[in-house]
Formats: structure tokens, sequence, C-alpha cells
């Protein structure tokens, strides 16, 4: 008798579970730049403080590792060749894994270009892993959209289901009452679970569950 293959998209709410939590972007961190037709930029600084909040200290958990930039010359009529972009490979690694990525900028002198090709670099790759999903769909094109998000004065509460599984994996993680509440004030600023609000319950089962898997590994 054959075995029975588990349905495909059985593993969607594990699969998405970061991805969910880090998707919707807080419109204050956001900026409309009219340029190139419009768009949307987020604040890189609010990538990293949920990056942070959810796998720890850039650097030590997750991060950017083998950079590498190359500077593309053209030759002018006078024979000299100048730079006219630089372009950065590298690789981007979490918790989940690691993953090579590149972007690519025109050079300018004292302009800063190694520094925006790290930053718009780091974008991306966590755009990859979901963060600040909504404005990459192109969903802060829609007026709506952004003020039904602007709208919300005050957080959705926590739920009861997170709750249970918060509780679930602090027993699974053997994590005491004063470990726990060391890792509410934090990261989050709050003194129980009860008073988190869904965004950062998610957030917080999140990174629960990597601490689990590493947890997992060092028994291996």
């Amino acid at each position: 008798m054959s075995e029975e293959k588990e349905p495909y998209g059985s593993d969607k709410e594990k699969n998405m579970s970061l991805w969910d939590a880090v998707s919707v972007t807080d419109p204050a961190t956001t900026t409309k730049v009219n340029v190139r037709g419009g768009f949307t930029a987020i604040a890189a600084q609010s990538q990293l403080k949920n990056a942070t909040a959810l796998w720890g200290s850039y650097g030590k958990a997750w991060g950017v590792k083998a950079c590498r930039y190359t500077h593309i010359y053209i030759t002018g009529k006078d024979d000299v060749s100048k730079p006219i972009e630089v372009m950065l490979t590298a690789v981007f690694y979490y918790p989940g894994g690691e993953f090579e990525i590149a972007t690519d900028i025109a050079f300018s002198t004292g302009g800063d270009s190694c520094k925006k090709l790290l930053t718009d670099l780091t974008t991306k790759a966590l755009s990859k892993l979901g963060f600040n999903s909504d404005v990459f769909e192109g969903r802060f094109d829609d007026c709506k959209y952004v003020e039904s998000l602007t709208a919300v004065k005050e957080h959705e509460p926590i739920t009861e289901k997170q709750i249970e599984e918060i509780d679930d994996l602090k027993k699974k993680l053997t994590m005491d009452e004063i470990k726990y509440k060391n890792e509410l004030t934090k990261s989050y600023k709050k003194a129980a679970t009860d008073r988190l609000d869904t965004k950062q319950a998610d957030m917080l089962i999140v990174r629960l569950k990597t601490k689990l898997e590493y947890q997992k590994k060092g028994s291996e």
C-alpha cells in the first residue's frame, strides 16, 4: 500500500508565518517620492528595527556578508576611463537561511554610492522575506488602503489563539517567566502578553519559533 502524501500547501500557514508578521507597513514610516512616475519609499531604519525585533541585533543572527563592490568604467574620447556605475553583490543571512543578492547604482564622486547600495540591497533582501510587502505589491497606490491603515487609532488587541500559541511555545522552550518578561520589555516595551497587539504578537510568535528551531538544532 503506497504511503499517502500530504496535500500540496498543507504547510501554508507555517510557511507564511514570517511573511504575514512583517508584510503590513505603518504609513508613518513611508514617504511619497514624486520622481520616475512616483513611488512609495520605506524608511530603511524602520525595516532594521522590525528585523531586530524578530531576530536580534544586526550582524549577529542576521545581516549582510561577503560584500563585493564592482565599478563599471567607460572610456571617453580622451581615452580616460571613468566609473559610471557601481554594483554590490553580497549574501544576506538570517535564522531561516541565506541567499545571494545584488544591486547597482550610477556612480557619483562623493555621492555615498557604497552606503546607498548597502541600504538598497538590505531593503531588497528583506522584501524577499515579506517585509513591507504591501508597498512592493503596489497597495500603497490605493488611497483607501492607506487610509484604512491610518484610520486605525488603536491597535487590535492580541487574540486568545495567539496567547495560546505563545504559551505553548514558552513551554516547549522551557522559558521561565523572568526570561519571558525580559523578552517582552526588551523588544515590545510591554509587561505582559495580554498587552501586546496582534502585530506584536505575530512578531513574537515568529521570534519564539526561531528560538525553538535553534534549541532543536542544539540538541541534535
